[in-house]
């Protein structure tokens, strides 16, 4: 008795080098848009990070200090110093502050080259001298930094690639 064997046909193998190749162009097609979806978390996760590095610089800096600058990103402090002690700073509501952010995370001049990240302040409600109503402040981190000291230019979709922002409040002294 003959036994016959039994083979792939050349219209099989066609088929399954046609699915092969197809689940191929998918996969490296999808590869791509996996890399893009990590490098935005990354810089989301940087300017988060910055965020609260502004607000704990603005929070912690001795007004004595500095000359009444923050002591990392050197914007205006919410607070003074006088001789009764601490006191809000002569600010106006909708005072903008901003500086450039280098890779390294160091403040950077935003003339010249575009620096990687922007961070910035607006003081939005200022209390009145011997109030105690809080001051509060709208801080912005957004990437890439817009060479601009705009405050509407700092989140414009049209400047910028991305952007996170806090509301903060800082107490009377």
């Amino acid at each position: 008795m003959r036994t016959r064997r039994h083979a792939f046909s050349l219209v099989e193998v066609a088929i399954a080098m046609g699915i092969l190749g197809f689940v191929i162009v998918t996969v490296v097609g999808l590869l791509s848009v996996g890399l893009k979806s990590n490098q935005v978390s990354l810089e989301e996760t940087r300017a988060a990070l910055m965020l609260t590095m502004l607000e704990a610089d603005l929070r912690n800096t001795h007004p004595g200090l500095n000359t009444n600058a923050s002591a990392i990103f050197h914007l205006p402090l919410p607070y003074t110093t006088n001789a009764s002690g601490y006191a809000f700073n002569a600010l106006q509501s909708g005072d903008f502050f901003t500086t450039g952010v280098n890779d390294s995370e160091q403040p950077t001049n935003l003339t010249g080259a575009r620096p990687r990240f922007q961070v910035s302040v607006t003081y939005l409600d200022v209390p009145a001298v011997n109030s105690l109503k809080p001051m509060t402040a709208r801080l912005v981190v957004n990437w890439p930094g817009t060479n601009t000291t705009n405050a509407t230019d700092v989140i414009s979709s049209a400047s910028v690639r991305g952007s996170v922002e806090a509301l903060v409040s800082f107490p009377a002294p």
